[in-house]
């Protein structure tokens, strides 16, 4: 818990990346402890990702906290996105990571980033790697008319390389 006090030089700090520090399953006083933790280094930027942000009402997070959600299917959007409309959030960059990208999601103002990535470890038919490649041309299209920048990872990134990053990241 202490790891970020002691990198004295900023950093981009993805907290939990291989969990889920807001999951239902998560004792809040675990919550607790990593938001102390991270108030003793205030020169850094950190990142927090889950699939249940409905937590986040929970949290105070400062300017330097980019909030965002896992939304790999259309099925999920309107839950997962209803949390980033509220005031709470209003001054954190707020993301959304689509990936593995499941289905066409739509695109709206909520988020200030868009993270765009297929399933990796799987080989798609033809059909499927078609259908995957036409979401994220919608997707990309989408969030450049709402100006929202977009990083598309993975053998997607091939196809489309869209590296956008918001301001603040660099």
């Amino acid at each position: 818990m202490d790891q970020p006090f002691k990198q004295k030089k900023p950093a981009k700090i993805f907290v939990c990346d291989m969990g889920d520090l807001f999951g239902d399953w998560v004792p809040a006083e675990w919550i607790t402890q990593v938001s102390e933790a991270i108030a003793k280094a205030p020169w850094h930027t950190y990142l927090f990702l889950t699939k249940n942000p409905k937590r986040y009402k929970e949290c105070t997070f400062a300017k330097n906290h980019w909030v965002g959600t896992t939304i790999e299917h259309e099925a999920h959007y309107l839950e997962r996105s209803k949390p980033f409309w509220s005031k709470e959030l209003a001054d954190n960059i707020k993301f959304v990571s689509m990936e593995p990208l499941s289905s066409s999601i739509p695109i709206d103002s909520a988020f200030d980033w868009i993270i765009v990535g297929e399933r990796s470890g799987i080989r798609y038919s033809e059909e499927q790697w078609n259908e995957v490649i036409a979401w994220t041309r919608k997707i990309i299209r989408q969030a450049k008319e709402l100006e929202i920048p977009v990083f598309v990872k993975n053998k997607l990134g091939d196809i489309f390389p869209q590296r956008e990053i918001p301001k603040g990241l660099t």
